[in-house]
């Protein structure tokens, strides 16, 4: 099973499936707005690209 990592504010989770972890995002998104629903929506549109380590700031 795919082991997939987010940092959020600089806090870095570890998620057991991809789907859990969009699921939390995509819930967070939904539930937020301004500069936190766009760091959210960063990190769900990398989890949906495949990625396996998605942050809320890209380089």
């Amino acid at each position: 099973m795919e082991q997939i990592t987010t940092i959020c504010y600089g806090k870095k989770d570890t998620w057991q499936s991809r789907e859990e972890a969009q699921a939390f995002f995509l819930k967070a998104m939904a539930g937020s707005e301004g500069s936190e629903q766009e760091r959210c929506a960063t990190i769900y549109t990398q989890l949906c690209l495949g990625m396996t380590e998605c942050r809320d700031e890209v380089d």
